[in-house]
């Protein structure tokens, strides 16, 4: 087994399958996985889930060759289109001004679904000053599949 530590209790480094869920265990936020096929980043996101994309180097060495990565086939119906960040920095803005002007953390999520395509859903939630709570319970219909979850700071 073989789990490398670059930034303790955040960054490591593994090249087996025992590593890496010793890894996950542990709590790494960010796991560089070498493989047979490559170097990849899993990174550690909400609600126990993680994305892991090909990567061209390890911090701190080096870089390998090249990895392309085509977004057209790592999204589900190829790249998002630039106007749902418009709407989403709106939606930011609009609790800050609801809030009377207080930096609140604020929660959103572009959803793909085979019938709707991309399309922006906001949680009902309790937003605060560094947390923002809501509740996973109805919120995902069939066929949903979360593509970016992201909150504002």
């Amino acid at each position: 087994m073989s789990l490398t530590v670059v930034l303790p209790h955040f960054s490591c480094v593994v090249s087996s399958d025992e590593a890496l869920k010793q890894a996950e265990e542990e709590g790494y936020c960010e796991i560089y996985i070498i493989s047979t096929t490559g170097l990849f980043l899993r990174t550690a996101l909400t609600h126990g889930r993680s994305v892991t994309v090909a990567c061209a180097s390890l911090p701190g060495t080096i870089a390998l060759p090249k990895v392309q990565q085509d977004v057209s086939k790592f999204l589900p119906a190829g790249k998002i289109p630039i106007h749902f960040l418009n709407k989403i920095v709106s939606f930011f803005k609009a609790v800050m001004a609801e809030n009377k002007g207080t930096n609140l953390e604020a929660q959103i999520f572009v959803i793909w679904n085979p019938e709707l395509g991309y399309h922006i859903r906001v949680p009902e939630q309790t937003v605060a000053g560094a947390s923002v709570s809501y509740s996973w319970e109805n919120f995902l219909a069939p066929g949903d599949v979360v593509v970016l979850d992201m909150h504002s700071h």
